[in-house]
């Protein structure tokens, strides 16, 4: 069972080796959706949940391709610290695989990046100081990356 929500339309981000069975949901829980036959049944068997680090597909035609690696971990684990904190009102959050585990693998695709404009002094050797000291106080993922 999988389901793939916030997309405008179904992109093909290479994720997933078998895009043919989704299906559109229509009450609002997600856009596309894929149950196997008897997986709400076998869902019953499992205790816990692993949830795998995000991997991040960046759009072909995002308007800009590049992104520091710190940027992109933060991004994916507040995806993964958000899921495990949804699931973790009704079911335990493991960190290691076992029996009765589910392993749960996400991504974030089709992420479209826009290069964070620069001012003049920016580029000068006082500025670029000024800059690192100002990105190195900064925790907001939004004020260091414009995603």
């Amino acid at each position: 069972m999988f389901s793939i929500s916030q997309a405008d339309d179904l992109v093909y981000s290479g994720f997933m080796s078998d895009y043919t069975q989704l299906e559109k949901v229509t009450d609002g829980s997600a856009d596309y959706r894929y149950i196997a036959p008897g997986g709400e049944e076998r869902m019953a068997q499992f205790d816990a949940v692993m949830i795998d680090q995000p991997e991040i597909f960046i759009a072909n035609d995002s308007p800009y391709r590049g992104a520091k690696p710190k940027h992109l971990v933060a991004l994916a684990e507040t995806l993964r610290s958000g899921l495990t904190s949804a699931l973790s009102e009704n079911m335990y959050v493991v960190g290691s695989p076992g029996e009765k585990v589910l392993y749960i693998t996400i991504a974030i695709t089709n992420l479209k990046l826009a290069k964070k404009k620069r001012g003049i002094l920016g580029y000068t050797p006082a500025g670029l100081a000024i800059g690192g000291i100002h990105g190195a106080t900064t925790s907001d993922l939004a004020k260091k990356a414009n995603l």
